[in-house]
């Protein structure tokens, strides 16, 4: 453990030095992908709920009268104050209207027929983006049967436990998306979607436009994700479709699910595994944080932003960061994020432990 902890504590003071010398492109600072959105959100996302600009709480969270006079403290600040508060373009300050526009405008309209609702996710509903290194997800909820029962909606499928914890079968659903013995199949779920888009992205009469401008769309694929790319005023913004099953949709599941490929097995019955999806209850926790202790969020971008500059500490995942965050609050969920100017010592602490929490998984 002390072995671990003196290497991160090495990491950290090299990411000083790195950043110290890094030259930072003024016109790429200013394409930080988060501004206010002048659209009104879907699922309960309301105008101005995506992550501010440079609103004044926001760039100056760890310069406080009583901050923390550590050679590590001081770096922290340097880092927020150079790297994590910036101006937006009008152009980045617009991407989060541009993509609700093409929820709007396209993709609702061409999947009515298989949808069951949409959630928007990522980096940008969070409060947790970087410059530059914004995200635009969009949970695609499948349409599954529903019956009445004593007046109440119950959803027809059924989720079973399988022979992993991450994942879950399903039995039932549309029975054109059923595999021989009737379970749900991942695989042929995520290409009626896959196949649906492309139908509309074929279709000449899809022509669109955004502020006066032309609106372009071409699809790619991205692991489970259903890639949108949009180009408008010649930058692209990329969209992700996560194609999904609704928790309320379904028997027995208190969480959503996700097709996503399974790795672990190369027969058909790989197509049967649908994955645990904690999106929704991790968005809702981020925004949370952001409303009553920002301060928790601008921790994590600072760890995410550490990570992008130091080789050592990309091997993990930007899920591994949000995670240590939700562990620094689990274990201390009466700590004072507002008065106490302790946001580096934590951030060390958070570094050193979950490495070795990450070595034993």
């Amino acid at each position: 453990m002390e072995s671990r902890v003196d290497e991160i504590l090495t990491t950290l003071k090299r990411i000083k030095d790195r950043l110290e010398n890094l030259e930072v492109d003024v016109k790429e600072i200013k394409k930080q992908t988060l501004g206010k959105n002048s659209a009104s959100q879907p699922d309960g996302l309301q105008k101005g709920d995506v992550q501010a600009t440079s609103r004044p709480e926001q760039r100056k969270l760890l310069s406080r009268p009583s901050g923390d006079d550590s050679e590590l403290g001081k770096m922290l600040r340097s880092i927020e104050h150079h790297h994590l508060s910036a101006e937006l373009s009008e152009n980045e300050k617009t991407k989060p209207a541009l993509v609700q526009f093409v929820g709007e405008k396209f993709i609702l309209p061409s999947l009515e027929i298989c949808r069951s609702g949409v959630s928007y996710m990522g980096s940008t509903y969070e409060f947790t983006a970087l410059p530059g290194k914004s995200d635009f997800d969009i949970q695609f909820f499948v349409k599954l049967p529903i019956s009445k029962h004593n007046g109440k909606k119950v959803g027809d499928a059924e989720v079973l436990e399988s022979d992993d914890a991450a994942w879950k079968f399903v039995k039932g659903g549309p029975v054109d998306l059923l595999d021989e013995a009737g379970y749900l199949s991942a695989e042929k779920t995520r290409k009626l979607v896959l196949s649906t888009v492309d139908k509309a992205l074929k279709m000449s009469s899809v022509r669109l436009e955004f502020k006066g401008d032309t609106v372009e769309i071409t699809r790619s694929t991205s692991g489970p994700a259903i890639t949108l790319n949009v180009k408008w005023r010649g930058e692209t913004v990329s969209i992700d479709i996560v194609v999904c099953l609704k928790a309320a949709d379904m028997k027995n599941s208190k969480f959503d699910l996700v097709a996503k490929p399974y790795a672990k097995s190369s027969t058909t019955l790989a197509n049967r595994y649908w994955r645990l999806s904690y999106s929704s209850h991790e968005l809702k926790l981020l925004r949370e944080f952001h409303s009553k202790h920002p301060r928790k969020n601008t921790l994590l971008r600072i760890m995410k932003l550490i990570k992008q500059h130091h080789s050592q500490l990309r091997i993990f995942p930007s899920y591994f960061y949000k995670n240590i965050l939700f562990l620094m609050v689990k274990k201390d969920p009466f700590a004072d994020w507002d008065t106490k100017a302790d946001l580096a010592p934590r951030s060390c602490l958070g570094l050193c432990q979950a490495p070795v929490r990450g070595s034993k998984t």
